[in-house]
């Protein structure tokens, strides 16, 4: 087990480089080629989102652990929850992203999709969101040998 935490500013320019050095983490633990690719695209989606979303001071500061096992890989970030959020948004939106809201992908904005897409590309997802910031939860396993997951 390997566990790593970084902070680092609320700054887009830092998050390509934070999500190479994950994925390169990870394929060095013997996570696929294929897999380090979606390790990138969910990092930069929760990267992003706790900086876009959730920190409003120039001065805020992100923390990203990532812990790899033989098996998974386990994300969080944690932002400093520096935005108003709107609470039913929130609802509505954990709802569809639990597959138990009446409402469809419509009743969000253009933007806003990447949490569904790292959804798919995980094995878990899990958001909580409090007067602490909003904290951010991803489980990627890896796929056994041969078999590709297609869902």
């Amino acid at each position: 087990m390997r566990n790593i935490r970084l902070y680092f500013p609320a700054d887009l320019k830092i998050v390509p480089g934070i999500r190479n050095m994950i994925a390169r983490t990870a394929l060095t633990f013997g996570f696929s080629e294929r897999e380090c690719y979606q390790v990138e695209t969910i990092v930069d989606e929760i990267c992003n989102n706790a900086i876009e979303h959730g920190c409003s001071r120039p001065d805020a500061e992100i923390t990203l652990e990532y812990k790899i096992e033989p098996d998974y890989l386990e994300i969080t970030v944690k932002d400093e929850g520096g935005k108003e959020f709107n609470p039913e948004t929130v609802r509505q939106r954990n709802e569809l992203l639990a597959g138990n809201g009446s409402k469809s992908l419509e009743f969000l904005e253009k933007r806003g999709h990447g949490l569904f897409i790292v959804k798919r590309l995980s094995n878990s997802l899990d958001i909580s969101v409090g007067q602490e910031g909003t904290i951010v939860r991803v489980i990627k396993k890896k796929e056994p040998e041969g078999i590709t997951k297609t869902e």
